[in-house]
């Protein structure tokens, strides 16, 4: 516990780079410490370690299916790296716990475009446009150049 609340402490303060090591410590001594694993997994998406911050947050998500935080930062991780399919059911199961979580409606809209669903990523956008007006303005560009993207030239 002390090295999960140093590392937790450190990633809190906007000192990522220096939790990942207090956090290694505290999943090699507890490796079922499911919030350990996130807050690793989260300080690594911090300093654009994405990579490294799968396994991580993979790890919390299994230890603990009902860590909603785990699962939004693995699904944006999962966008990241382009498998929007994997990150879909994640959000979605979120979506039914906390309906109104602005980020997981702005990602799960994201991911949709993502695999090319953009009616679906509309719907998530017109939920998000009640929510957050400035998120849904973000997210519009993003689907517009997927779209485009997606179109044959």
């Amino acid at each position: 516990r002390p090295w999960y609340n140093l590392g937790t402490h450190l990633t809190d303060s906007g000192r990522p780079a220096e939790a990942i090591t207090p956090l290694m410590r505290a999943v090699g001594i507890d490796p079922q410490f499911a919030d350990a694993w996130h807050n690793l997994g989260r300080a690594y998406l911090l300093i654009n370690r994405v990579n490294e911050a799968l396994p991580s947050l993979r790890a919390a998500v299994r230890l603990d299916p009902e860590m909603d935080n785990a699962a939004v930062n693995l699904a944006a991780a999962l966008i990241n790296r382009g498998l929007s399919a994997e990150a879909i059911p994640l959000l979605e199961k979120v979506c039914r716990r906390i309906p109104d979580w602005a980020e997981v409606r702005f990602n799960l809209g994201l991911a949709y475009a993502g695999v090319g669903n953009f009616d679906a990523a509309q719907r998530e956008l017109t939920l998000l446009s009640r929510l957050s007006p400035p998120q849904a303005r973000a997210l519009a560009k993003l689907i517009d150049q997927a779209a485009r993207a997606a179109r044959p030239e």
